[in-house]
Parts: structure tokens; C-alpha cells; sequence
């Protein structure tokens, strides 16, 4: 079988093949080859990071490419990140070097002249982001179908990455306003490293294609996996040891904030100073400028010196690193996905991953409530890297039911497209994207007429809708493509060039942690939100505050509460940390926190039903329903309790629970006061409809009553 695909591959296909000196195709390869060669379907190819994905996909495709040839654009490689396109783009280059196809990268730091060109001589390979595939369906639509006229195939990168979020409901309703504009559906290619369950994600990638989802099962090469956890007391202990660890080592260390990685840099620098070892040592993280991120890639993948970058999840995709000798973590990722992301960094040539979690517990201070000082973001840690190993878990993608505010960006975008158009009409093109199916044409008539109210749209004299004047300045504005939230941001200058953004307020004066090093503000032009600086040294003033809400799944939180009752010593805990899982288990069994459902604190009253965030969020809503003020309580940053501000006992709460489990509440009984939706463009959505996506996306009346079964049970 290997053989007969090798032999229908094209021929600059298999000179690549002899020339990087392949002895064969693996198993991923040769499964892609059979789906492409031989049926119609689409295809999800998913296995561990540098198993030959990209590969897998790209010799089929660029080989029926080759024996049947596009008369435009040909295949549409969507990424997550401008980063992993640029790395892509190396890749490809090599592939189609004795070929007559071009790869084109389109985003907003790509060449205009490339850009220009390919819209007048449609040709090969275009690689892009969903927001910058918005843009062009949005104002370039007559492009877009001379452009695509002909285009077979869709690569989607690290397609978990994009399921469940707003800006994988974007990119799904541009793949189908694609689609629409070309008169015809390409096949679509998803790619992914840390999928479980498939079946979400194949319905996501056929959705309005009418074909089949194929997936291949592939063993891929069989890691081993070093794993060490140690914590720290002592704050120039932990560096010390960050220092000797990463020593010599090619890696990254990554952190939950931008905070700490820049301390992190910061104190490695210093720690090398002191030892009089080469300064080796990089900052990736968002608000790190484009060109000294891209420098740091190039210079981790093109080179065998042994450097470190500090980093925030933005190193976590697919990037082609080199080969890595280690991961570091300073911090718990906070998730069981984000965990085998990183995990798969390290070990890409040798097969063998190693990963490092060094914890500072040197600002821990005894707390007046004894839940206080256990360490959850350890026992988290733990709980992640036990379900990996011994099940291979990782959380399943959740698609929001109702995502109104993407609909209204949709809808925006579409009628700038097409100029003007009549409710109707509108109202048949939006509601049958798959992204909106589950919204109602009384719903999407609720929110067409809020929008005219507010004048973001205006109906003509000829009943036909147009962009109101109120957003003109809104829609022609480049931020309008993203979905996400966008910050007001300083770009901040040192050394005569752009070094990166911040989100704070700084006065001249003052020091900021950016890149690496310590800045002191020379000059601002608040009219062009520009900050001049020059280095220094000593404290900085930004913290990098962050509004990311964490959602843990409930398997996490049990996992958890397992290893706080259990007994069992686990390999990997160093003395340290091992010492700490004692400390921390005594705490909880002394206190009883598995028996007693309602914990005195010193101003209020803590509940710990142990549930996974939805149910855990929905709970405390249907405790405040019930007469009983209260907020969810963070432990080291993990949503796990309700604090109540008020009086309630034992029996309050199991008189609670029983309601729930004897179905006495419904989801649509919970009133919801002064809700909180913060996404982009919640503010122009309807309360009433905000109300209901909460009630049905963020809650789970369902979701709380199998959880609490469950732990009863138990």
C-alpha cells in the first residue's frame, strides 16, 4: 500500500522524497494519500507534533494539483497564527522548488506587491488567517471569486484551536461565504496534535460541504515522556535552579503570564551575568513586537546553539522549532490540551519529551483560612499530567449554541459586501450558515431591529438594509476583521525600534519589563499612543493584568480532589514538591473537606462542591436564586468554591442540591441579574439575547445535575 501511493505522487514530490533522503512514507502519509487518491471525503489527519502532518496533507493534494491544474488559486492554507504561516511558508517553498506553483502568504505584514499580484494571476498556494480570509470576502468580494474561482482544497492548522471559540464560528462562516461567492465546496483538511474525540470536529469540518469526514487511525512513533515537579521556598532557589536546568539546554520555558515571563528572562540574564555565562536567553510572548518574536523563531529553528526562550502559550502551536532539549513550566497550564501542546515541543528528532515543572512557593504565606494554603495550582498540575498519562485524555470541544455577537459581526461584514439587501433575504443567507443554525429567525428579527434602533444599520426607502453612518468609522477600521477583543495599546520604542505593545498607562519616568530588558519612559505622544524609552534597569510598573476567565472541566476537578484523598507517591515529585503533596493532603483531610459541604471561612461561608466550571458558574447562580449572595471563589487562580456572603447552612445546601437532582429547577428559572458577557461586541447585542446565551452557553442545568450525581455517588 506504501508503495502504490509513493507511485502515484508527483514527480517534484518524490525528488523531494529522495532528496531529504526519506527511506519511506509513514503511516499518516500513506493513510492521507488513500483518501485523497480515492475517494471525495474530507480528511482529519491528527497525531502527536512532527508525526508529518503537514506532509501528509500536502503531497496528495499538491499531486492531484500537479496532474489536474487550477485555473485560480488552488489550495487556501488557514492558520491560527501569522508565526506558523511564515514557518510554513519556509516549508512549502522547499516542496514546490522544482514546481510551477507559488505560496503566497496573506495577512497584514506580508508584501502588498505579492498580494496585488495574486489577485491579477491567481496561481498555486495562499496562506492566511480567518481575519485576514474576513477581510478579503468583505471588501475584495469581486477578487475573491477570480481569485478562487477554482479552488479545490482548504488546510485548516491546528484546527483545535479554532473549535468552540469566536474566531472558529467566524472562520466556519467565512469557509461557507467562501463557498457561496465560487459557486462550489472545496474539500476541506483539518490538522490537529492534541485531539481525543473526533466526532465534534469532524461534523465542525463538514459543516455546509454535504461530503463525508474521513479519519485515518495511525499509530504514530511511540514517546517516552521524563516528567520532574519540584517546588521552591526560597525565591533565589527557584531561579538558581531555573538557571542550572535550562544551563545548556535548547528550550522554552513557558509561563501562564506575560509577567512572568518577563521575570523570569529578566532573573536568567542576571543569574548568567553572575556565573559569567553567554547571555542565551529570549522573550516570545503577544505583546513582544512582530519582528523580534520572528527573530527569536529563526533564530531557535536555524540554529544548534543551545538558547532559551521565556514564553507564554504563543510558542505553544506547531512551529517548527528546531530540536528542542526541553520544556520548562514556571506555572499549571490550565488545561490537559494545552499540557500535550507543550509536552510535544521537546523531543521532535530524538523521540523522547522532556518536560520540567518548577514551582516558586517562595511568597507563600501562611493564609487565615485553612483552604488558603493548599497549593491547587500544584495538586492541578498533577491531576493534568496523571489523566494524560494513564487515559490519554484531553477536554472535549464545546460549540456554543448561541453566538449572537459573531452573528452580528457576520452579518456587518456580509452587508458591507454586498452593499444593501432586504431582510429576508439577509435573514435566509446568515440563519442557514451552520455556525447559526440553532438561532431563530424571531431571535435574528430581535436583533436586525436593535441594530437599526442603535443605528448600526439603516433600512431605505426601498425596504432594503444598509451599514448605518453611526459605525462607518467602526467597519473601516482593520481591528473590525478580528473577532477577539482589542486592547488600547501603546507601541513602545527602545533603542531607535519598535520593541512591543503594553496596555497600561506609564509616566515619563517610570520602568517597564519588556523584550527581556528594563525600559524607563523618555517620551509619550499620547495622540499616536507611541512611548519612547531607553534601557535601565531595577523594578518595572507593568503587570500585565489579564481578563482571560479560566473554564476547567470537571475531570480536572476531580482528578484533584482524588489526589488531595489519596495516598499514592507519584514518580515524578521531587523532594520538594513531594514534602508539599503531604502538606497539602493533611490540610484537606484534617478539615474534612471531602464530608462537610458548607466551610466556615473568617468573613463568610465557602462551599466546595468540586465541580467543573460550567457547573460550578450555574450553581452559584441557582444559590443566589435561592436568596443567598455569593461569588465564585479563585484558589491560586482555579475556580473551585462559592463564597456566600450571608447565612446558610448544611441543610440550605442539600436542600438546594436535592432540587436539582430531582429536576425542581429548570435552567429557564434562573433569573439572571446584571450578567456579564465580555466579548468584543457584546454591547451591541439585545439583553434579551444576551440573557439567553448565557442561560443556554455559559450555564448548565444538565451538566450540574451529572456532576453532583456523580460526586454523591462517589
Amino acid at each position: 500500500m506504501m508503495n502504490d501511493a509513493f507511485s502515484k505522487l508527483a514527480p517534484f514530490i518524490k525528488d523531494y522524497i529522495y532528496r531529504n533522503n526519506w527511506e519511506s512514507l509513514r503511516d499518516i502519509q500513506v493513510a492521507s494519500c488513500n483518501v485523497i487518491f480515492n475517494s471525495d471525503d474530507n480528511l482529519l489527519l491528527t497525531s502527536s507534533t512532527a508525526s508529518g502532518k503537514t506532509e501528509a496533507a500536502f503531497l496528495p493534494i499538491l499531486t492531484d494539483i500537479y496532474n489536474n491544474p487550477s485555473s485560480s488559486v488552488s489550495i487556501l492554507y488557514i492558520s491560527p497564527l501569522k508565526a506558523l504561516i511564515n514557518d510554513q511558508f519556509s516549508r512549502l517553498n522547499e516542496l514546490l522548488k522544482e514546481a510551477d506553483l507559488k505560496v503566497t502568504k496573506w495577512h497584514g505584514d506580508a508584501s502588498q506587491n505579492r498580494k496585488d499580484k495574486i489577485i491579477t494571476e491567481p496561481n498555486g498556494i495562499i496562506q492566511i488567517t480567518p481575519e485576514s480570509l474576513e477581510a478579503l470576502l468583505m471588501n475584495k468580494t469581486s477578487d475573491v471569486y477570480k481569485m478562487f474561482s477554482d479552488l479545490r482544497y482548504i488546510v485548516i492548522d491546528e484546527i483545535h484551536y479554532f473549535i468552540g471559540t469566536e474566531r472558529g464560528i467566524q472562520l466556519n462562516s467565512c469557509l461557507t461565504r467562501l463557498s457561496r461567492i465560487i459557486n462550489h465546496v472545496p474539500r476541506r483538511i483539518g490538522l490537529s496534535a492534541t485531539l481525543k474525540d473526533y466526532s465534534e470536529v469532524e461534523i465542525w469540518l463538514n459543516s455546509d460541504t454535504k461530503r463525508n469526514c474521513s479519519t485515518p487511525k495511525c499509530d504514530s512513533k511511540t514517546r517516552t515522556i521524563s516528567l520532574m515537579l519540584e517546588s521552591y521556598n526560597d525565591k533565589k532557589e527557584f531561579y538558581e535552579s531555573l538557571y542550572k536546568n535550562s544551563l545548556n539546554q535548547k528550550c522554552i520555558v513557558f509561563s501562564e503570564s506575560r509577567a512572568s515571563v518577563e521575570e523570569n528572562v529578566s532573573s536568567l540574564k542576571e543569574m548568567a551575568k553572575i556565573n559569567k555565562t553567554d547571555d542565551v536567553y529570549y522573550t516570545h510572548h503577544g505583546s513582544v513586537s512582530t519582528n523580534l518574536r520572528e527573530d527569536t523563531e529563526d533564530l531557535m529553528k536555524n540554529t544548534d546553539k543551545k538558547i532559551v526562550t521565556c514564553a507564554t502559550l504563543t510558542l505553544e502551536l506547531g512551529i517548527d522549532l528546531g530540536n528542542l532539549d526541553r520544556i520548562i513550566e514556571t506555572s499549571t497550564p490550565f488545561s490537559v490540551s494545552s499540557f500535550v501542546q507543550r509536552l510535544g515541543r521537546s523531543g521532535r528528532r530524538n523521540g523522547k519529551s522532556v518536560m520540567l515543572f518548577l514551582f516558586d512557593k517562595s511568597e507563600t504565606e501562611k493564609k487565615e483560612n485553612f483552604y488558603e494554603n493548599i497549593d491547587f495550582d500544584i495538586i492541578m498540575c498533577i491531576a493534568i499530567i496523571e489523566i494524560y498519562l494513564k487515559e490519554k485524555w484531553v477536554e472535549p470541544l464545546i460549540i456554543p449554541k448561541y453566538p449572537y455577537e459573531i452573528l452580528y459581526h457576520q452579518t456587518i461584514s456580509y452587508i458591507v459586501s454586498v452593499h444593501s439587501i432586504t431582510p429576508a433575504s439577509l435573514a435566509s443567507y446568515m440563519l442557514t450558515i451552520e455556525a447559526f443554525k440553532n438561532i431563530t429567525k424571531e431571535d435574528y428579527k430581535i436583533l436586525l431591529n436593535h441594530l437599526i434602533k442603535i443605528g448600526h444599520l439603516e433600512l431605505t426607502d426601498s425596504n432594503e438594509l444598509i451599514i448605518g453612518q453611526k459605525i462607518d468609522k467602526m467597519v473601516n477600521n482593520y481591528k473590525f476583521f478580528s473577532v477577539f477583543q482589542n486592547k488600547l495599546e501603546y507601541v513602545v520604542y527602545g533603542d531607535s525600534k519598535q520593541i512591543g505593545t503594553i496596555t497600561e498607562n506609564v509616566k515619563i519616568g517610570s520602568k517597564l519589563k519588556l523584550a527581556g530588558r528594563t525600559w524607563e519612559v523618555t517620551s509619550i505622544d499620547e495622540n499616536k499612543f507611541k512611548v519612547y524609552t531607553k534601557q535601565s534597569s531595577g523594578e518595572s510598573v507593568n503587570t500585565w493584568k489579564s481578563n482571560i476567565t479560566t473554564n476547567i472541566d470537571f475531570k480536572i476537578i476531580n482528578k484533584m480532589k482524588e489526589i488531595l484523598l489519596g495516598n499514592e507517591v507519584y514518580p515524578y515529585l521531587k523532594d520538594n514538591s513531594r514534602k508539599l503533596l503531604e502538606k497539602n493532603r493533611n490540610i484537606f483531610k484534617k478539615n474534612k473537606m471531602d464530608e462537610k459541604i458548607v466551610i466556615n471561612s473568617v468573613d463568610d461561608k465557602i462551599i466546595f462542591p468540586f465541580l467543573g466550571t460550567k457547573a460550578l458558574t450555574t450553581l452559584s447562580y441557582i444559590i443566589q436564586n435561592e436568596g443567598y449572595n455569593n461569588e465564585i471563589l479563585k484558589c491560586n487562580g482555579i475556580p473551585l468554591g462559592i463564597k456566600v456572603n450571608g447565612l446558610i447552612t448544611e441543610k440550605n445546601v442539600k436542600d438546594i442540591v436535592n432540587k436539582i437532582i430531582n429536576d425542581k429547577i429548570k435552567i429557564e428559572d434562573i433569573k439572571l441579574d446584571d450578567i456579564e458577557i465580555n466579548k468584543k461586541y457584546s454591547e451591541y447585542i439585545p439583553e434579551c439575547l444576551k440573557e439567553k446565551e448565557f442561560r443556554y452557553d455559559i450555564l448548565s442545568i444538565n451538566k450540574l445535575k451529572e456532576e453532583l450525581n456523580y460526586t454523591l455517588k462517589k
